[in-house]
């Protein structure tokens, strides 16, 4: 019987089109060169029993592959999908099964339940569930124990489905997600996923409907709203899987607040579309059901919380630039791009959303020592507000700060852009990452796939970087979304043979804003000079702060209105020194208040500004709350 890497790595040899080095599966399977060996030849003992007529080749300086007949092959792709299924479950996976089980489960369950369906001893899953119990009470989820009954969750239903919504994400690696991601477009489930919810959440012959019903569902969300990433559309599934059978077990959610409305026609909109669709497996939802599905949809920015969100960003950025002795501070944008994340962090842990990294494992593989550095970081700055932050939001935070690193310190005239499914983090890694690696890329912006034709229609673009395939007339190369080798060398040779467009060469040109006292090439021979300057800046970037206060005050909160004027000053320093942003990237479409906003902070900056770019009215953006407004007490 295979185990789990094993088939892991028989899977990688049957999609892969050329050799996969030794090298590339001990990096993307963190283990050492003699454990790839031991799977080889276990490999090769299965297909010499199972499937004679086909072997694993080794090819000198390139790596393994499948050698037989395509026919083979074939034959083989079908009998290892019954390999699967008979595979073992590993500690990692029988944990996460016992898990699910309990959570999704109202009765108790006993050992003996677990040890039989599992085919491991009754010791080994009393152990599993000392190591769960551990883990559970971090979500301040317990489980109860009765002599001769088991086990059983206790536990709100709010915490409960936060939980089993985080346990089923966090099986699937990017590709798995990228791969869903496709399916839901093209109403359907790829078998393993079909599989994990058919298991634990719905019935088989829910499948066909719920994914014709939420790809409707998703569509018009795309429309009315910007407040889902792609991965956000993985979790709106899972959530409706979710409800739909905690509803059906009588696990009614009977203790969340109400929601704030996300406007008022979007979120009448969408519950009417959620008791249609609902009503189609014959549930009549009630309203806390459907303010709990419609938790996703909220873009309620106000923190709810007299935390200061602006001081904990400033903290966590100088002690990381203090701990690593790296000026992180003098990266402006990294500010802008961190407040922008821990904001949005907060908002899903007030509304208990799940935030799962599937790149978790890559970034403690590439970055572990900035991980542990951020993560103690992290711990102490938000200890002070007894707030935990799991792994998995702590490497979202360290994604940033690799970036920035690779800003300050990379290099940087192919127009290109970069496309990501999983998160803008992750796409803004990857373009620093291929700043560094190479200097004949000009990365102008990076964007989900969902968005990509929009920006490609708005801006010059010569050569598209993705992680996932996309059919464009503009040249696109898909790689990892850490960069690999193999990935480097794909790309070296397409630009090895990459010709500029003439019309988009015509239209590169540098953003050099036109402000009285620039920076550059002034003469500060005096004191007095220099005094006359710093004032210029000063007075601008205060009175640009004063002018929005007038224009869009309502949307601004005591915490937000110190936020705006220090960034208007370091804006105003910015365009003295000609360096204004230029890689700030919006994650999703505009909606009507947005785009009004955005006119009046622009009509703002411009009367002080010329040719401001859209990367500074984004920042500024940040700073405002659109969906409540603040009327502040005189």
């Amino acid at each position: 019987m295979l185990t789990v890497r094993c088939c892991k790595i028989m899977n990688d040899l049957l999609t892969a089109s050329y050799p996969i080095s030794k090298k590339a599966l001990m990096e993307k399977y963190h283990v050492s060169d003699r454990s790839i060996k031991y799977d080889i030849n276990n490999l090769r003992g299965w297909l010499e029993d199972e499937a004679s007529n086909i072997l694993v080749q080794y090819i000198p300086k390139c790596g393994f592959k499948l050698s037989g007949s395509a026919k083979d092959i074939c034959e083989l792709q079908q009998l290892f999908s019954k390999e699967k299924e008979k595979t073992r479950i590993f500690s990692t996976e029988r944990t996460r099964y016992i898990i699910l089980m309990l959570l999704t489960s109202s009765e108790f369950i006993t050992i003996q339940d677990f040890s039989s369906k599992l085919n491991v001893s009754k010791n080994t899953v009393t152990r599993d569930i000392d190591t769960i119990s551990d883990m559970l009470a971090i979500w301040d989820i317990y489980l109860d124990r009765k002599a001769h009954w088991g086990f059983k969750i206790n536990t709100t239903e709010t915490k409960r489905r936060q939980a089993i919504e985080y346990f089923i994400l966090s099986m699937f690696d990017v590709r798995a997600i990228e791969e869903i991601l496709q399916g839901l477009r093209q109403c359907f489930l790829p078998e393993f996923f079909k599989k994990v919810m058919c298991q634990y959440l719905i019935e088989d012959q829910d499948v066909g409907n719920l994914c014709k019903l939420c790809k409707q569902l998703l569509e018009n969300i795309y429309k009315m709203t910007d407040v889902l990433d792609d991965k956000g559309s993985i979790e709106v599934f899972i959530r409706i899987c979710v409800a739909l059978h905690q509803i059906r077990h009588k696990s009614g959610i009977g203790d969340l607040v109400k929601i704030a409305a996300i406007s008022n026609d979007t979120d009448h909109f969408f519950r009417i579309e959620l008791k249609k669709m609902f009503g189609h497996f014959n549930i009549n939802i009630e309203e806390a059901e459907l303010n709990w599905l419609l938790l996703p949809f909220t873009k309620d920015n106000s923190i709810k919380t007299t935390i200061d969100i602006e001081k904990i960003t400033l903290q966590i950025i100088q002690k990381t630039s203090h701990s690593t002795k790296i000026p992180f501070s003098a990266d402006c944008e990294l500010y802008e791009n961190l407040l922008m994340h821990i904001k949005r962090a907060f908002v899903k842990k007030q509304y208990h959303m799940v935030n799962v990294n599937p790149l978790l494992d890559d970034i403690l593989h590439h970055f572990g020592q900035l991980f542990n550095v951020v993560k103690q970081i992290c711990y102490d700055v938000f200890g002070r507000y007894n707030i935990y932050l799991r792994d998995e939001e702590i490497s979202y935070i360290v994604l940033y700060f690799q970036l920035s690193y690779e800003t300050l310190f990379g290099k940087e005239r192919i127009r290109t852009i970069v496309v990501c499914s999983t998160g803008i983090s992750s796409a803004k890694l990857l373009m620093a990452q291929l700043k560094n690696k190479f200097d004949v890329l000009q990365i102008v912006g990076c964007c989900s796939i969902l968005h990509a034709e929009t920006f490609i229609a708005h801006n010059p673009i010569d050569l598209i970087i993705s992680v996932l395939p996309m059919q464009t007339e503009t040249p696109c190369i898909v790689v990892n979304a850490f960069l690999q080798k193999d990935d480097i060398k794909k790309i070296q040779s397409v630009l090895d043979n990459f010709k500029l467009t003439p019309s988009v060469t015509r239209n590169l040109k540098k953003v050099e804003p036109k402000i009285a006292g620039n920076w550059h090439g002034a003469d500060f021979s005096d004191m007095a000079k220099i005094e006359k300057f710093t004032q210029e800046v000063i007075s601008k970037g205060f009175n640009l702060t004063m002018a929005l206060k007038e224009s869009l005050g309502k949307y601004l909160t005591r915490q937000s209105e110190t936020g705006l004027m220090f960034h208007c000053l370091l804006m105003a320093n910015r365009f003295a020194c000609g360096a204004p942003y230029a890689n700030i990237v919006d994650a999703g479409n505009d909606t009507v208040n947005i785009v009004k906003v955005k006119e009046k902070i622009r009509e703002a900056v411009s009367n002080y500004y010329e040719d401001v770019p859209e990367s500074e009215i984004i920042a500024i953006l940040n700073y405002f709350t659109l969906n409540q407004k603040f009327h502040k007490k005189e």
